[in-house]
């Protein structure tokens, strides 16, 4: 992503509809307003499990899938997806505001965000999302695409020396395909020179009152958790 764009935020919000099986898409924030739609899934829950299966190889919601072989047709996918959500006042949104994005030589950051009471739509991959033409939103550093998690700050970050010690957890559970976590390492050497230090000595993090931020990752531990 280019460092150089400043970006405005068009923020939508995914939750549920006025009855069970329809969905509503609302954008809540955006330089050109707001607006909203329902709509339904493009896939059936069986096509869920399998573009989950086939394309990412876990699912939380679906129980277990055999694998076929096939990867899905992520381009497919991406555009369905996008027909679903960005159809009618939501899409003519979008145009708006890239229109207005376009004039003003900035970027527009998509942040969705997913009822918590739906986790088989937070499943979905929807950095996938595509247009008509085969654009991948996400793609593009005038598109950045993130998942928006809406939290509770007290106050501000905290910085720390490095190096940033970062802790992975794979899950393996035993009825379904194990993943294959041998090579979860092998791209994350130390990223500064030094000895490594415990990441949980109370020296190691700092506070500045006047500038708060975080530093890059010196090592990423991976621990495979079996059960």
């Amino acid at each position: 992503m280019d460092s150089d764009i400043a970006y405005e935020n068009f923020d939508l919000f995914i939750g549920y509809g006025p009855q069970e099986g329809i969905y509503r898409a609302k954008v809540q924030r955006s330089p050109a307003g707001n607006a909203n739609i329902d709509f339904v899934l493009p896939f059936s829950q069986e096509e869920v499990a399998n573009i989950l299966w086939e394309g990412m190889g876990a699912s939380r919601n679906y129980g277990s899938q055999q694998a076929s072989g096939e990867r899905p047709d992520v381009e497919a996918l991406g555009r369905s997806l996008f027909a679903a959500v960005f159809d009618g006042a939501v899409g003519l949104k979008l145009a708006e505001n890239q229109a207005i994005a376009e004039k003003s030589k900035t970027g527009l950051r998509i942040r969705i965000q997913i009822d918590p009471c739906l986790p088989a739509l937070a499943d979905l991959p929807w950095e996938y999302l595509a247009t008509p033409r085969g654009d991948f939103l996400a793609r593009s550093s005038l598109t950045p695409l993130v998942r928006y998690l809406e939290v509770g700050c007290g106050e501000a970050l905290t910085p720390v020396r490095p190096p940033l010690h970062v802790l992975a957890v794979l899950s393996n559970p035993k009825d379904v395909t194990r993943l294959d976590g041998s090579g979860g390492t092998a791209g994350h050497a130390p990223a500064t020179a030094g000895d490594m230090r415990d990441p949980w000595r109370a020296s190691e993090f700092t506070r500045d009152d006047d500038q708060h931020s975080l530093v890059e990752p010196s090592r990423v531990n991976i621990f495979d958790q079996g059960g």
